[in-house]
């Protein structure tokens, strides 16, 4: 569970459901990226209708499983309206 102990109970909730969806959302985001190439967080939720913070979080787990990575411009990871931009591994 993902969740902090100073969190709020919603969240302990939410944490505890989170194995029911996160697969789901995280095919979600990798289709995108492959039909619609290197997007941000804020584009992914235009084109998925997920909300920015699910896409943030199973974003951590796509990295850490290398899945997806940051796009880099001149050694400095690029952002998208604010977003830091994503790219299949």
């Amino acid at each position: 569970m993902n969740t902090r102990t100073t969190d709020p109970i919603t969240s302990h909730h939410a944490g505890a459901r989170a194995h029911k969806f996160a697969g789901g959302h995280k095919a979600i985001i990798l289709e995108c990226l492959r039909a619609y190439g290197p997007s941000g967080a804020g584009r992914i939720s235009q084109i998925t209708g997920l909300h920015i913070t699910q896409i943030d979080r199973r974003m951590c787990e796509l990295r850490r499983a290398m899945q997806v990575e940051y796009l880099m411009h001149d050694g400095e990871p690029v952002q998208q309206a604010g977003c830091l931009v994503y790219r299949l591994c």
